[in-house]
């Protein structure tokens, strides 16, 4: 509270910089919003939806897809045998695939 108030009492043009302004900050904000986004997700491996599209050739790309997507359950990891990403369709089936996991999304909370 004294450094505020001694910043605060300084004469004359010179700014109160407060510490959220910080582009330090900012960038440390910016990476845990990703970070919260990329947690929505459960990884489970040796099976894969039946019924996929919007193949990409990142993971973060199709996450941020199925992430807009209310009505999407999963994407697909095909990397592992050499293929791509893909976001699942609604009410797809699953099935064990050696070498491809699914990324399931998980219950977000709302907001009342």
């Amino acid at each position: 509270m004294y450094l505020l108030a001694a910043r605060c009492s300084m004469a004359g043009s010179q700014a109160l910089r407060l510490p959220w302004t910080s582009p330090v900050v900012a960038l440390l904000f910016m990476l845990v919003l990703m970070v919260a986004d990329a947690a929505t997700f459960r990884r489970e491996c040796h099976v894969a939806c039946v019924s996929y599209h919007s193949f990409k050739d990142s993971l973060k790309a199709v996450q941020e897809e199925c992430s807009r997507d209310k009505s999407c359950p999963s994407i697909v990891d095909f990397s592992g045998n050499g293929g791509m990403y893909a976001v699942c369709k609604p009410g797809t089936e699953y099935r064990k695939w050696s070498k491809v996991c699914v990324e399931r999304k998980r219950a977000q909370a709302v907001n009342a």
